[in-house]
């Protein structure tokens, strides 16, 4: 049943490929003003359910919700119904469930009856159950200050490492309990000011208890205990319902240097957030939810039958019991009626008089985030973007063909994105917020892995980090992905930015000397060759050497002359092999080898053959006309 399209109404729903889980035979309720994609079977996606509705009931040891369901009954008219008949899981009780909309409201009612027949039935408590299904999860290490956060596992610094377990899929803020006391954080939560049911995720360790603490306003802290475990891990603490003020959630550790197990990492993984849902009185009940396009969002209830029954669990989930007792009870023919009304609207309810109103059609503008649109930042429309990563189109993708490999996250308010141009050698896009946006983060993928890439806007002052080489045109490696990122800080009205492939070639080795045969009594030589850019060069003594490892480094003046002088009285023939890296990261692969040789030196004796005199003399002349006569 789809009307506006506010309900989706679903029985057995079973995933077959496992990337929705939903008990095989639960009724559920979805309110799709807030679409997430997920995938329910192979080639579709599904609404991510705001509520689910479901009977149940319970003996002392076990609870039984919907068993198999036949659907009758339905109608078309000024009221548009379907009606579900069913049983319990284990047979044991009756269901009837008819749900009903009407032609002048965009509104639920659900109304039906649960019995028994004649046979008999051990039960403690039948009851309707309303679960507030949507949440949001924060990473600790979002919007952390880097100040606080130490580049490795150091103990003893006072300050977070930001550390990716094997278990978790982000990464965790830890410290060593005990030894160190961190600073205070806050984690962005973005959310407005009111009531919700926060799950902390942290460490658990094997050496023993630790205690962490939380605030809202970083001035009153609550504090708790996660219990010794039999392994290292990540445990779910379920904090209750709390109010959240200023966007922001702040933890802790207990600060205690006394107390808390030796050598044991601590820490803070996330939080999760779920709407509240709050009792508004007469028997109305509304569940506050929030969307980053839409804004303040809700679901009312309104239990007309039974009265005065119902009761929050967890902050989250309403319990509406049509039969209750302390133990169970052997029950015979029995027959309860059930009637509520289930109203999505725009806003929060603070008073149950709001409730009334809402019997009229609201209209929603749900032209941005229609059925089936494939998420992403696509080309060829405006793609405004909000920090859960929700995505509002300017006209609908209908197909993942023009998405774009890129990712921005920023903490508050929203971004327009438009991409001018999308290759694999130069990117080109434009971004816009009248927020209040102090950094960006961007991955840009569909770029070639191990290139560099240069990344610039129509910004002159220096406001791109986070580069793994950052040189004056903001050098970027692609790693193995083919992706890199990089950080906007320069806050925005209007900003085109662009991403060119750079420099990808190694430094060309030139002119080099000595070469060839050298002169006798040479004691050094100099070496020296020219690249064709800025390089940083080094040299070995055998061929095929490992650059990075190797710490014999030429001298240089001006990083493109290059000189070093060696001592060459030892030997005669000399080979020296060179690499060398530009300032962007080339390096040669292969060697570029200088070789020379150098004459012996003069002087020592000199070995004269055997000379026979003829009879009759020979004369030698010499210098200054004089002369040596032999007879």
């Amino acid at each position: 049943m789809l009307n506006a399209p506010y309900f989706l109404v679903r029985q057995n729903t079973q995933n077959r490929h496992n990337a929705i889980e939903h008990p095989q035979y639960e009724t559920s309720i979805y309110g799709p003003l807030y679409k997430s994609q997920q995938a329910i079977h192979s080639g579709s996606y599904d609404f991510q359910d705001q509520l689910q509705y479901s009977l149940n009931y319970s003996n002392d040891s076990q609870t039984f919700n919907y068993g198999a369901i036949t659907v009758n009954n339905i109608t078309n008219g000024s009221t548009t119904s379907m009606q579900h008949s069913a049983s319990s899981s284990d047979g044991n009780l009756s269901y009837i469930s008819t749900f009903e909309t009407y032609n002048d409201s965009d509104k639920l009612k659900i109304k039906g009856s649960t019995s028994n027949g004649t046979s008999s039935a051990l039960i403690k408590d039948i009851y309707a159950k309303f679960s507030g299904q949507e949440g949001v999860v924060k990473e600790a290490e979002i919007g952390t200050p880097t100040s606080a956060i130490s580049a490795s596992l150091v103990s003893n610094d006072g300050l977070w490492t930001s550390y990716n377990y094997a278990y978790d899929s982000e990464n965790t803020l830890i410290y060593m309990d005990k030894q160190e006391t961190v600073p205070s954080l806050a984690i962005p939560v973005n959310l407005p000011d009111g009531a919700y049911r926060i799950t902390a995720y942290v460490i658990e360790r094997m050496e023993g208890s630790i205690n962490y603490r939380y605030s809202t306003d970083n001035s009153n802290w609550q504090t708790f205990t996660v219990n010794q475990a039999s392994s290292n891990g990540v445990k779910a603490v379920d904090l209750g319902v709390i109010n959240i003020s200023n966007g922001v959630f702040y933890i802790d550790d207990d600060n205690n240097s006394t107390q808390g197990p030796t050598n044991a990492w601590a820490g803070w993984d996330k939080i999760k957030i779920q709407p509240a849902m709050l009792d508004l009185g007469s028997n109305v009940y509304d569940l506050h939810l929030y969307d980053d396009i839409y804004g303040k969002m809700g679901v009312a209830i309104k239990v007309n039958s039974p009265t005065s029954t119902a009761v929050i669990s967890n902050g989250t989930d309403l319990l509406v019991y049509l039969y209750n007792q302390q133990s169970a009870q052997n029950l015979g023919n029995f027959n309860y009626q059930f009637d509520f009304d289930v109203w999505p609207h725009k806003d929060w309810l603070n008073n149950y008089s709001e409730f009334t109103p809402l019997h009229s059609k609201t209209l929603l503008t749900y032209d941005k985030r229609d059925l089936y649109i494939p998420d992403g930042t696509h080309k060829n429309r405006v793609n405004t973007l909000y920090p859960s990563g929700a995505v509002k189109y300017s006209s609908d993708p209908y197909t993942n063909e023009s998405i774009a490999n890129m990712d921005i996250s920023f903490s508050s308010g929203s971004l327009d994105v438009s991409i001018q141009n999308w290759t694999s050698q130069s990117k080109e896009w434009t971004e816009s917020s009248t927020s209040t946006i102090a950094s960006t983060t961007h991955t840009v993928g569909d770029l070639q892995a191990g290139k560099y890439y240069n990344v610039t806007t129509d910004d002159s002052t220096t406001n791109i980090s986070g580069c793994s080489i950052a040189g004056s045109n903001y050098v970027c490696q692609a790693n193995q992905d083919g992706k890199i990122s990089f950080v906007w800080n320069g806050g925005y009205s209007t900003h085109v930015f662009k991403v060119l492939e750079g420099d990808n070639s190694a430094p060309v080795i030139s002119n080099s000397s000595p070469s060839g045969k050298q002169p006798s009594g040479l004691n050094s030589v100099v070496l020296s060759f020219t690249t064709d850019e800025d390089s940083t060069c080094k040299y070995s003594s055998a061929p095929g050497f490992d650059y990075d490892s190797m710490s014999n480094l030429f001298k240089t003046t001006d990083n493109k002359n290059h000189s070093l002088t060696i001592d060459a009285s030892n030997g005669s023939e000399y080979k020296y092999y060179v690499r060398c890296q530009d300032s962007v990261g080339n390096k040669n692969n292969t060697d570029y080898v200088i070789s020379f040789s150098i004459a012996p030196a003069s002087g020592g004796s000199i070995v004269i053959p055997d000379i026979r005199i003829p009879s009759n003399g020979f004369q030698i002349n010499l210098n200054d006309n004089k002369s040596i006569t032999t007879k």
